[in-house]
């Protein structure tokens, strides 16, 4: 929650070391609480929600919810976001990203997908 909180987001590069090891996201960590909600523990487990509430230094509250995780068939994820993530994920591998992805966008129109590897 805390790199959510100062990095705008979670991704790949939010994993580093560098990153969990900051001074400011062990102390915002550290200011984090996880408590139960009773609507949310009703819908488990075929529903897993969640709500975020933040409290800011002038005392204001900023929340926000999701009746069902990322991804879940209620909440699915945008093909653009989940081809991001792979993208990244084979980046990071050191693999051929745009081809990667042309061929997976291409799959469908392969007589045969032997052709298709690499």
């Amino acid at each position: 929650m805390a790199v959510t909180l100062l990095h705008s987001g979670v991704n790949l590069g939010t994993f580093s070391q560098s990153v969990v090891s900051c001074p400011r996201v062990a102390e915002l960590a550290n200011r984090v609480r996880v408590v139960s909600a009773e609507e949310f523990t009703r819908a488990f487990p075929a529903k897993r929600g969640a709500r975020v509430v933040v409290i800011l230094r002038d005392g204001r509250r900023v929340s926000a919810s999701v009746p069902d995780r990322f991804g879940s068939p209620g909440n699915p994820i945008p093909d653009a976001h989940l081809e991001r993530k792979f993208a990244d994920l084979i980046a990071l591998r050191g693999g051929p990203v745009e081809s990667t992805l042309s061929v997976i966008h291409n799959v469908r129109h392969a007589p045969d997908v032997a052709e298709l590897s690499f």
